[in-house]
Order: structure tokens, then C-alpha cells, then sequence
């Protein structure tokens, strides 16, 4: 979702180096997890480990890292993170913000994830006001089709 041209980035940083991370700063939710899971899925290696949310162990992560890599010959590694690892084999992904519809949609689409039903499928749903007030309020920004 909104994420195709970093799926094919990552995904091409993934051939030409052993250990790729993923980063960007700021509150979860900008997909990072997501998009490790689709270059997994997409990635032509036979070994790829998928390291998810970093940030909570970044020594570890890294030192764990870097032992992989020098243990093994054809593992690659995608790393999700609010920071680099700073491993000497790394190529860093920055990944951008979510884009203005991009980031709405995946708003109306959390409380499905949580278990919860939503009436809000689209931007045009009567239902939705509450986020896409939200997301004017906060970034002056309104969908198509919401007044």
C-alpha cells in the first residue's frame, strides 16, 4: 500500500548487500514491518532473515548481526528499525513517510487489524468522519469525496 517503488529499493539493496536495514524514525505504523514481509516473500535468495523493531535492541541486534554474517555465505538480512544497526556490512533504507491518501487508508484500515468492525472501507464513507478530521486537523489535508 503506497509502498511499491521501497519494495523495489529494498529489494535491489537486497541482492548487492548481506544485511539491509530498513529505518525510519518516529511512531510505528510507516510499514516497515509490512515491507519487510513483502521483499521477504519477493526475495529471489533462498535465505533471507527477516530482524523486526531493532530499535528495542540495537546492541544485540547488531552484534547478533554481524556474527551471522561472518558465519555464513549466502544469508542475507532485513533489518526493520527506527535507527541502523551500524554494522559494517550494512546498506540503509530510509524509509519516507506515508503519503496523504496512503497514510488515510491504512488509518480506516487499523481497527480491522485490531479485531474491531468498521464501517469506514473508503475515504467517500459517510462513516469516516472522525479520521478524516483527524488528518485535516493535523495536516490540512481532506480525501477525495469528504467534505
Amino acid at each position: 500500500m503506497g509502498r511499491e517503488n521501497e519494495l523495489a529499493a529494498v529489494t535491489a539493496l537486497l541482492h548487492g548487500h548481506r544485511v539491509v536495514s530498513t529505518v525510519g524514525p518516529g511512531p510505528g505504523g510507516r510499514g516497515k514491518t509490512r515491507l519487510a514481509h513483502a521483499v521477504g516473500a519477493a526475495a529471489e535468495q533462498r535465505s533471507v532473515l527477516i530482524l523486526d523493531n531493532c530499535e528495542q535492541v540495537l546492541t544485540g541486534a547488531a552484534e547478533l548481526v554481524s556474527a551471522l554474517v561472518s558465519l555464513t555465505h549466502d544469508l542475507r538480512i532485513l533489518v526493520t528499525s527506527r535507527a541502523p544497526l551500524g554494522v559494517s556490512s550494512e546498506a540503509v533504507h530510509q524509509l519516507p513517510a506515508l503519503g496523504p491518501e496512503s497514510a488515510a487508508e491504512l488509518f480506516a484500515r487499523r481497527p480491522a487489524r485490531c479485531g474491531r468492525r468498521s464501517n469506514c472501507r473508503t475515504p467517500r464513507s459517510r462513516n469516516c468522519a472522525p479520521p478524516w478530521t483527524v488528518c485535516r486537523w493535523r495536516w490540512s489535508w481532506r480525501p477525495p469525496g469528504c467534505g
